[in-house]
């Protein structure tokens, strides 16, 4: 696992001077040197998520970050009853200023001013550090919020650690992860990741990948939030009704 910037670059340089027809890059905070190096190496294509890459051998794959927050806004403020929320990021990407942004409108279109407190976690290489998460959960939990959204990896697992402690909740990202703390993982905004990651792969093996900004939403189920075995006993029918409806509404974005 990638764990700093200076590991990930080695890994990026590695990958280029490598026999590899493709590069698949997760971390955000590599992206920043994705477009020089696709310009030095047009024989390789690149994937990347969540920057707006303009390279002809750069794939750009870009969430509709806003969409996805405001709909986790959404059913955290309903299930929060208007107490306050917490909110922890690893950093200050677009991605994550759009996630944010959402968040709060879609909580604020349920409780008008609720409370929203932000936790910075940090670095995004720091996404595996489960310790910070349950110490920066511990301190928005003992501020009287009730729901965190942590986006912020694996570290989320202590957040949910914590939100079982406590009695809390919390809603994982990227990945479903309800069944970490079942009961205590509100909902998980699910990415449809590796579905867009084997299409470039097959594309690319085909020599039909082309670069290029390519976005994803709600409409088409690339996004959206997971309720499953693990937390449907934690939505309600008034819960369901309007997440069918907000989904609705957002998936005209895109």
């Amino acid at each position: 696992m990638v764990m700093n910037e200076k590991e990930g670059l080695d890994a990026l340089y590695k990958c280029v001077k490598g026999d590899y027809d493709m590069v698949i890059v997760a971390p955000r905070f590599l992206n920043q040197y994705i477009g020089a190096v696709a310009g030095d190496n047009t024989g390789i294509d690149f994937l990347v998520f969540d920057s707006e890459v303009r390279a002809e051998n750069v794939f750009s794959c870009i969430f509709d970050a806003y969409a996805g927050g405001y709909l986790v806004g959404v059913v955290s403020a309903m299930k929060s009853e208007g107490e306050p929320l917490g909110f922890i990021a690893p950093d200050r990407s677009e991605y994550i200023q759009n996630l944010y942004r959402g968040y709060t409108e879609g909580a604020e279109g349920i409780f008008t001013g609720i409370e929203i407190k932000y936790k910075a976690f940090g670095r995004e290489s720091m996404m595996a550090d489960e310790k910070a998460g349950e110490q920066l959960a511990c301190e928005l939990y003992d501020s009287g919020v009730k729901v965190i959204f942590a986006p912020i990896g694996m570290a989320g697992v202590g957040v949910f650690k914590e939100a079982k402690e406590r009695g809390r909740l919390a809603v994982g990202c990227d990945a479903n992860q309800n069944y970490i703390e079942p009961g205590y993982v509100l909902t998980s905004l699910v990415r449809d990741i590796d579905a867009i990651v084997y299409q470039a792969i097959i594309d690319a093996f085909k020599g039909e990948l082309k670069g290029g900004l390519f976005y994803y939403g709600i409409s088409g189920g690339w996004l959206d939030i997971a309720i499953d075995e693990s937390n449907r006993d934690l939505f309600d029918e008034v819960m369901l009704e309007k997440v069918e409806q907000v989904k609705a509404v957002l998936r005209e974005r895109v």
